[in-house]
């Protein structure tokens, strides 16, 4: 899938969401469109730092080299609720 295909995608998952889940509307987007795209990722994984990142996915098998994505905006990332505790 192109890139162009990508926002109608996170439109469409965005306004299916439920009020019911605990992950932001951004993360269950994510979650549903690297899902579509056959993705293999990781939620929620921690950091050697003490830092969670929102989505990884692995370049490798042994989870050395990955891509880390986040879903949610600075204002959550600097707060020192974002550390783990």
């Amino acid at each position: 899938m192109h890139l162009k295909g990508i926002k109608p995608l996170l439109m469409h998952a965005a306004n299916s969401i439920g009020q019911t889940s605990t992950k932001t509307c951004l993360e269950e987007a994510m979650s549903k469109i690297l899902s579509s795209l056959n993705i293999d990722f990781q939620e929620q994984v921690s950091t050697r730092s003490g830092f969670v990142i929102d989505f990884a996915i692995y370049l490798d098998t042994t989870h050395t080299n990955k891509i880390a994505i986040e879903t949610d905006g600075t204002n959550w990332h600097s707060s020192s609720k974002a550390k783990k505790t």
